[in-house]
């Protein structure tokens, strides 16, 4: 009885965090295609959208230091996307702890 619950709590929770961390992936990849072009012009915004895990971590660590606080909407973004990610990991480890 108990491994069916965990099994239906990873599914509820994958079911939910997936979407999300896929709509805030392609959010995410497009803002920070945004803050490169108003920052570096074209060349920025095209190795940006080139490199998009690799930019987004640069931006990240520039915005931050920019503005010296990590409590700004594209920070925060991205560190919920990667609690997106992390539940993405526990959840499909609830449904088979195999993976």
């Amino acid at each position: 009885m108990g491994n069916k619950i965990k099994t239906v709590v990873g599914y509820t929770i994958f079911s939910v965090a997936y979407p999300l961390g896929c709509l805030l992936s392609a959010i995410i990849h497009i803002w920070t295609i945004v803050i490169a072009f108003a920052a570096e012009g074209l060349i920025g915004a095209l190795i940006t959208f080139t490199l998009p895990g690799i930019a987004e971590l640069f931006w990240f660590f520039t915005v931050w230091s920019t503005l010296g606080t990590i409590v700004n909407f594209y920070c925060l973004a991205i560190l919920g996307y990667l609690v997106c990610i992390g539940l993405i990991w526990i959840a499909t480890k609830m449904i088979d702890p195999y993976i």
